[in-house]
Parts: structure tokens; C-alpha cells; sequence
């Protein structure tokens, strides 16, 4: 096999073993968790971090903060098999596993999202100094180093592709055939 060739699948081959890769599952201790002390019903009115973070209006009116991971800084793009992810407007029964705001919440906890009355019921949070600018289209779930992590490894396996091929077909062009060959001697006769 042409070694161009050769490579090409590789890189075909690399490309899409990074995008068939399959999600995580929590690896948690037990299957059945303990009902928190400091439990509380609530509907997520925000999401941060993924969907990892959520603004809560509790069924007492209070406004408070859930992390369901350890990683929260900005610049933070980790995940672990335990994070747990928020859906904005579910209602869950949070079950911490501390007593203040911001609560820690993960996927080992008793948290489960309940029914409840929808979003609309409540006010709209206030706008927040630092978050990313209206006009950026950055789906909220994924961000913007979470693009950048899907489609980098595409657009990179799609330039070398493309490189690759042109360089062969270059090779191919360049290259005399054995018919080219009796031609020039038949013209030099």
C-alpha cells in the first residue's frame, strides 16, 4: 500500500474513532443513595458550566446555587463520570450533600427531577456582569470549548485529508506512465 494511502486512513480512522467515542456513566458506589438531611424541592431557573451548575428557585422562594460538579471556574472544560446536568425548567428534588448555598449535588446523590409547574411561573433571572455576550451563538450546553473540542479534531482531519489527496494526485500527474513513454518515442521517430 502507497504510504500517502496508508496515511490517510489512519487519519480517517482516527477521526472517527474520536467521534464514535461513547459517554461516561457515573461510577457510584451504590445503586440505591441515601435520602439527604438537607433536601429541598426546586425548579432550575439558570444554567452555567454545561448545564452543571444550575440557579434554583426553591418551593420556599429562596434563589440559590446547585453545582452538580467540583470543576466550576470558567476556564474549566473537565468532566468526571459523577457530574450531574441540570435541564432548565425541571423541577428536581435536591438532595445535597451540604447545607448552604452553593449546594453540592452529584450523580451518587437520591437527586431526581420530579414534575412540577413550568417554567413560565416564574421571574426571569437578572442579567449577570461576565457572561458571554448576546450576539455570540453558543449553544448552552456545549460552549465554546466544547465546539472547539468536537469540530477541531474534524477540521484537522479534514485538512490533512485533503492535503494528502492533492499530494497524491500531484504524484500522479507528475509521474510518466509506460503510455506517455511510447508516445514521446513514437513523436521523436
Amino acid at each position: 500500500m502507497h504510504p500517502y494511502r496508508a496515511m490517510a486512513l489512519m487519519l480517517c480512522a482516527g477521526t472517527l474513532g474520536v467521534l464514535g467515542a461513547v459517554p461516561a456513566t457515573a461510577s457510584c458506589a451504590t445503586d440505591s443513595p441515601e435520602p439527604s438531611p438537607d433536601a429541598f424541592l426546586g425548579t432550575v431557573i439558570g444554567t452555567s458550566a454545561g448545564g452543571r451548575v444550575a440557579e434554583v428557585v426553591t418551593d420556599d422562594g429562596a434563589t440559590v446555587t446547585v453545582q452538580g460538579t467540583e470543576a466550576t471556574s470558567w476556564f474549566s472544560n473537565s468532566y468526571s463520570s459523577v457530574d450531574r446536568r441540570y435541564a432548565l425548567g425541571g423541577r428536581y428534588e435536591f438532595h445535597p450533600t451540604n447545607d448552604h448555598s452553593p449546594y453540592s449535588d452529584n450523580a451518587c446523590t437520591a437527586t431526581r427531577q420530579v414534575s412540577g409547574p413550568p417554567l413560565s411561573a416564574f421571574p426571569e433571572p437578572e442579567a449577570r456582569e461576565g457572561v458571554l455576550p448576546d450576539w455570540l451563538p453558543v449553544d448552552e450546553q456545549a460552549g465554546p470549548l466544547g465546539y472547539m473540542v468536537f469540530f477541531g479534531p474534524i477540521a484537522v482531519g479534514a485538512l490533512a485529508l485533503s492535503t494528502v489527496l492533492r499530494r497524491v494526485q500531484r504524484g500522479r500527474r507528475t509521474a510518466p506512465s509506460a503510455s506517455s513513454e511510447r508516445l514521446q518515442r513514437g513523436r521523436s521517430r
